[in-house]
């Protein structure tokens, strides 16, 4: 059976309330920092590495804020984003 792929996202605010976002040059879409959560490691510990991957600042997180389900029925993939507040801690 197919199963959902299991994915992190963050929101980081700077010091004037704007929220880090990224071009996705392979969605043509401007997003939150994320990727997906690899075998064996936590959601926690995952979007921690996905945004020192992505845009080199060590962060730490705060709290997990929400989640998505996002369905693409034309390429049948199904993704579930735990989606988390984090705080910048360097970088």
């Amino acid at each position: 059976p197919k199963h959902p792929i299991a994915c992190v996202a963050a929101f980081i605010y700077n010091e004037d309330g704007k929220v880090l976002i990224g071009w996705r040059p392979a969605d043509k879409c401007w997003c939150i920092p994320g990727g997906k959560i690899d075998w064996m490691e936590t959601a926690e510990d995952a979007v921690v590495r996905e945004i020192l991957e992505e845009t080199g600042l060590k962060t730490e997180v705060v709290k997990l804020i929400s989640f998505s389900n996002d369905l693409f029925t034309k390429t049948d993939r199904h993704f579930t984003t735990l989606i988390f507040h984090l705080t910048v801690r360097g970088g």
